[in-house]
């Protein structure tokens, strides 16, 4: 009998202890442990990471929780290890993105926007004799993203400023096929996302967000078109995105709380090239203009 207590009592510590650990990455309270809960945040690029870093100083110094900034490569591999359980969040992507990537993966509730981050604008910088449209010659390339998303924000910016035309039902989220003529037969390249800026000097024009560019040396100033950013589309806010059962969890809340500061703005600016725009300073909620735009697709979808 006595042997039997024993081993029932060695069970439920084992089952108490696990569960303090599942409180624990949860963000629930552990009054007696020393060890900081841990989270690793996937970011694309050194200077989302580096800023990141400087966002979460001041929480870390507190002890209880601790942050790994791990950067990826391109933009497929983020979600892939979130959903995974590699890391506990990303930082990266439009919802738009995140919608057509949960498309894709077949678990479209997988994943989920906890908050917006920042904006950046989108621009075109060109050779040297190209200072504006005019001074584009005939058959010229200009080198885009190649992921669906940001080619059509690609597309949407070369019509606004007269580079393309676009037909008059291209849908919200306009691909190739949808530009009805082009302005001095301009050919558009798509290409992955560090390939962009380097492609300048092969073609005549690249056309990215601000941070790869400015990351590859090429100053934000030197921009033929810069997007004005006073009134930023929530399509082009990069938000925060982490596993849906995790949508409460109190230590990422408070680690996005860390990020949405002006403290964070002002260091973004005052070390980079003054391209960091806080997009978290609003009403707007990313889950429901996300779920805005998953409704406009498939509605669209079902019309097809």
């Amino acid at each position: 009998m006595k042997k039997c207590l024993k081993w029932v009592l060695a069970a439920l510590s084992i089952l108490l202890l696990v569960g303090c650990g599942n409180q624990n990455k949860n963000g629930g309270d552990d009054a007696n442990s020393d060890e900081p809960r841990h989270y690793k945040i996937g970011v694309v690029s050194d200077r989302a990471k580096e800023i990141w870093e400087f966002a979460l100083e001041d929480l870390e110094k507190e002890g209880d929780i601790d942050v790994e900034i791990v950067k990826f490569d391109d933009f497929i591999q983020p979600n892939k290890a979130l959903s995974e359980g590699e890391i506990d969040a990303n930082a990266y992507q439009y919802y738009t993105f995140l919608y057509d990537y949960l498309q894709d993966s077949g678990n479209k509730d997988e994943l989920y926007p906890m908050g917006y981050l920042s904006a950046e604008p989108l621009g075109i910088w060109t050779v040297d004799g190209i200072n504006s449209k005019e001074d584009i010659p005939e058959n010229a390339q200009i080198a885009i993203l190649n992921d669906p998303v940001n080619t059509g924000n690609a597309l949407k910016l070369l019509d606004e400023n007269g580079l393309i035309k676009l037909k008059d039902d291209a849908p919200l989220v306009p691909t190739e096929e949808d530009i009805e003529s082009t302005y001095k037969n301009l050919e558009l390249v798509p290409m992955d996302y560090g390939a962009v800026p380097r492609a300048l000097g092969d073609v005549e024009m690249i056309l990215a967000g601000s941070t790869s560019v400015t990351e590859s040396g090429i100053d934000l100033d030197d921009a033929m078109i810069l997007e004005d950013m006073e009134n930023s589309n929530p399509m082009l806010r990069l938000n925060f995105v982490v596993r849906k059962e995790d949508k409460d969890n109190k230590d990422l809340q408070k680690i996005l709380d860390a990020y949405q500061r002006q403290e964070v703005i002002d260091y973004a600016n005052e070390t980079g090239a003054g391209d960091f725009y806080g997009a978290w300073d609003n009403d707007d909620v990313p889950s429901e203009d996300m779920q805005e735009y998953a409704d406009y697709m498939e509605s669209h979808q079902n019309n097809d």
